[in-house]
């Protein structure tokens, strides 16, 4: 059992000495003995990127921050939530959550404004304080920028061709390096540690909603609605950190201080499931995704301060687990693409496209086919239990059999995949029905617990969503083959409902 006081009370060691910072010296140290074997990463030299790493998080970067905040205000779409934090974790401070705000998916705005692109990620969060009688702001979340897939990889928005290039910072022809990393089917969750007034503070939360702490009982001081995952993920980041030894807990919290960066996870919470059967875990679980950088660029050049598999080595070294990844080669990508539409039992792969000077020009999500037919389905019966609807079954089996056929038309497998996934997925929609009508409450666990329905579905009936598609390179767009869409308006553009003043670049 946790105690309210669990956090000063574990890490306190006559060894380890918590009232200061492990110095610089002492982190490239710990790194030295722990990253293991990187010959094989991108980067072949850790320390060096460490370095530069902490030579760029040097100086106040307090003003530019101020002007990120007043260029929020003003923005059209931007919302900035202020919430003073409370006296007991940091007196006379406030924390700043800066994000998207749209009637439905943000995809539209974002793809309509090269300035808000820039410059909002998902998860963006300030604090204001006092030090020594003047106000300081400090970025303390600065999570990964939007990026999207193509045609098929958006869960909400159904995108033209050609989209994702948007997104990326360069032209992808650029590319001299491509890697892989399987993407976790949980939340985004972010993590990061200031030395503030000469203590540690504490800053976690999911995309859209970060606070602050200390202690374990800080968290449950944030009591409104909008906290209820940000408290969930802290108090993981919490029991993460109460189970290092103290010396890693140390550097871990050490090296966040003087790097400037964030930790974007992906938090899996087994009482919340989406897709993937998340019923091994006991309890939230962060796996790691990668580093990034808590500034502000006008015109950033990487969407992260180091590649993915460097983060992920220098991760393990502090006792981080992290999502698998592969490099994949140039001339390999567009069967690596036909390989991960065929994959089963996950979400899919974020690709990393990296440029010959290391940065991260940009980021693309190719989902398997098996997570988007399970997750179509699973809309359609969410329609189908609306206290609004009038669907019978028959109805539902055909507006799932004309999702399929829409499925299939733009991932290009064979007429005989898409009958097994039709019979496959109608078998569960009368298994469902039949199970619904005997007891309505497996509509709670169809809304939280619904890889565990389907997975006892398939085990009941002796079926198989094991289904090997047949995806000719023919019918598949290549990624280096996609057009620009046909939407000529400019990067720069607002949409109809914006207002061409409120793109202005901070002023520096």
């Amino acid at each position: 059992m946790y105690t309210a006081d669990s956090f000063r009370v574990n890490i306190e060691d006559p060894k380890v000495d918590l009232s200061r910072l492990a110095s610089q010296e002492e982190i490239l140290k710990f790194l030295i003995e722990n990253v293991k074997d990187h010959s094989e990463c991108i980067n072949k030299n850790h320390l060096d990127l460490i370095k530069n790493i902490f030579k760029n998080a040097e100086g106040d970067d307090s003003q530019n921050i101020n002007n990120f905040i007043y260029w929020a205000r003003k923005t059209k779409f931007i919302k900035l939530v202020e919430q003073d934090v409370p006296s007991n974790i940091l007196n006379d401070a406030s924390l700043y959550d800066i994000k998207v705000q749209t009637r439905g998916p943000d995809d539209r705005v974002f793809d309509r404004n090269a300035d808000i692109r820039a410059k909002i990620a998902r998860g963006n969060t300030i604090l204001e304080y006092k030090e020594n009688g003047s106000t300081k702001y400090k970025l303390l979340i600065y999570a990964l920028r939007k990026f999207t897939g193509g045609l098929g990889d958006e869960d909400e928005f159904d995108r033209k061709s050609g989209e994702w290039r948007k997104y990326f910072l360069k032209d992808i022809k650029y590319t001299k390096h491509v890697v892989s990393l399987q993407k976790a089917n949980g939340e985004a969750a972010h993590f990061s540690c200031s030395w503030i007034n000469n203590d540690f503070l504490l800053c976690a939360g999911s995309k859209n909603v970060h606070l602050v702490f200390k202690k374990r009982e800080h968290i449950s001081q944030y009591s409104d609605a909008r906290y209820e995952l940000a408290k969930v993920i802290s108090n993981s980041v919490f029991t993460l950190l109460q189970k290092m030894n103290p010396e890693l807990k140390k550097n871990l919290l050490s090296f966040l201080c003087w790097s400037n960066l964030t930790i974007v996870f992906e938090i899996l919470v087994p009482n919340s499931q989406h897709i993937e059967d998340l019923s091994c875990y006991k309890e939230p679980f962060l796996q790691f995704i990668t580093f990034t950088e808590n500034k502000v660029y006008e015109r950033p050049r990487s969407l992260c301060p180091m590649p993915p598999d460097c983060a992920t080595e220098i991760a393990n070294a502090f006792g981080l687990s992290g999502v698998k990844y592969d490099k994949i080669p140039l001339d390999k990508i567009d069967d690596f693409l036909i390989k991960a539409r065929k994959d089963y039992g996950h979400e899919g792969f974020v690709l990393y496209f990296i440029d010959s000077d290391l940065n991260l020009i940009g980021m693309l999500k190719k989902k398997t086919t098996w997570y988007i037919i399970l997750r179509a389905l699973r809309e359609k019966i969410r329609s189908y239990l609306s206290t609004r609807s009038t669907m019978s079954l028959d109805d539902l089996k055909s507006k799932v059999k004309i999702r399929l056929y829409d499925i299939k038309a733009w991932i290009g497998f064979s007429s005989n995949d898409l009958t097994k996934w039709e019979n496959l997925c109608c078998e569960f929609c009368k298994w469902f029905d039949k199970a619904y009508r005997k007891n309505s409450n497996i509509k709670t666990d169809f809304y939280e617990r619904y890889p565990v329905l389907w997975n006892q579905f398939i085990k009941e009936t002796n079926l198989s969503d094991r289904i090997q598609l047949h995806i000719e390179k023919s019918s598949y767009t290549k990624l280096g083959e996609e057009k620009e869409n046909n939407d000529q308006e400019s990067d720069e553009k607002i949409s109809e409902e914006g207002d061409a003043e409120n793109v202005e670049l901070i002023k520096e």
